[in-house]
């Protein structure tokens, strides 16, 4: 129940900014989308007009791709944007507790709990917020593909308009939404244990101030080492897949247990107000 209660505290603090977010990231997908297919229909419309072709053939001419649409500046650009806040974010959500008038990290601190609760609640909600902005994004992509298919006459598709054409062809919805499930786990488990390593290195910062700094930079130098050795090397190629596989899950899960264990044994231990 006081886990639930710190998942709600942390909620109320950036439910506004969170909201405001996904406002600002679909209103400006939805707004390009329209804009950007409505202005290349109207060019295909006029062009099959001043040479006296059919629009099924200015398609098949142009080879078009509709879904090339989100590949456009305003698509990659707020995917990124909103990227970019998240990792601010993953920053904010400790330092904020020692920033301003109110020392929140001294009442927090203070609170009768098991502190480890603290750091859960923290780790929990970024991971949640991730997750709503993934489920955002796909909603928002089948939104585009409607707004596509209704702006755009039909004789210019050469093929109906799918989920799994913008995913593949794509590079960076591919990257944050994989469409095989188990690849998605696997890629979201490995980014929650660079997670836990993130809220390990600041916490070693809050406890040694400058020297903590420095251990907590090595320390993600570690993680990455450790997560990336075997497939940067020569070993990789001498595997099955199925090997690779569990490496890759021995080290992410090795990576959550013991930054979980350093960020729960420093925030009892070691952080001060």
């Amino acid at each position: 129940m006081r886990f639930l209660s710190l998942l709600h505290f942390e909620w109320k603090r950036v439910s506004k900014v969170y909201f405001f977010l996904f406002g600002l990231v679909s209103a400006i997908q939805l707004i390009a989308i329209y804009v950007l297919a409505s202005t290349q229909a109207a060019h295909f419309t006029n062009e099959a007009l001043i040479t006296n072709v059919s629009l099924e053939q200015i398609a098949e001419s142009y080879s078009i791709r509709w879904e090339y649409l989100y590949s456009e500046l305003p698509i990659i650009g707020s995917i990124m944007m909103a990227i970019a806040i998240m990792l601010v974010y993953s920053l904010l959500i400790w330092y904020r507790d020692w920033l301003g008038k109110n020392n929140v990290i001294t009442r927090l601190l203070m609170l009768p709990i098991n502190r480890a609760q603290l750091f859960a609640a923290k780790l929990f909600l970024l991971f949640l917020l991730v997750l709503g902005l993934v489920a955002l994004q796909i909603v928002l992509a089948a939104i585009g593909n409607k707004i596509i298919e209704a702006v755009v006459p039909s004789e210019l598709f050469l093929a109906p308009l799918t989920m799994a054409q913008v995913m593949q062809t794509n590079k960076l919805f591919g990257l944050l939404i994989p469409l095989d499930p188990f690849v998605f786990v696997l890629a979201y488990g490995l980014g929650f244990a660079f997670l836990t390593a993130l809220f390990s290195a600041i916490l070693l910062e809050r406890s040694f101030r400058i020297k903590g700094a420095l251990l907590g930079a090595l320390y993600l130098a570690f993680v990455f080492w450790l997560n990336s050795f075997f497939f940067m090397g020569d070993l990789y190629g001498r595997v099955f897949p199925s090997e690779a596989l569990l490496i890759a899950v021995a080290t992410g899960l090795t990576t959550v247990v013991l930054s979980s264990w350093l960020s729960i044994y420093l925030i009892r231990k070691k952080v001060s107000a």
